[in-house]
């Protein structure tokens, strides 16, 4: 986690509200996309408060809030997880 350069985040009510994602992972994250540059990526896995937390959702979802992966069909979803690729995929050819 100290030196990832890119946080792929599986938002759900789940993740949202985990004590160890929120006070282990989070920060470290935070910190990284703070002092060295390192990008956050969140994906909607399902309905949550996402919009609503101000530190996360600064970040740009790879899917809209309002359509989380868990309500797509098989070929939306694969087109979102064919994003977050060619993304990471920029992300790592660009360093």
């Amino acid at each position: 986690m100290n030196e990832s350069k890119v946080g792929i985040l599986l938002i759900s009510p789940d993740f949202l509200a985990s004590d160890f994602i929120n006070h282990n992972e989070i920060p470290k994250l935070l910190a990284n996309v703070q002092e060295e540059g390192g990008k956050i990526v969140p994906i909607i896995v399902r309905h949550s408060r996402f919009p609503r937390i101000k530190n996360l959702s600064r970040f740009k979802a790879t899917n809209s809030p309002s359509n989380p992966i868990a309500g797509l069909s098989e070929s939306d979803q694969d087109k979102i997880f064919v994003r977050v690729a060619e993304l990471i995929w920029d992300l790592m050819e660009n360093e």
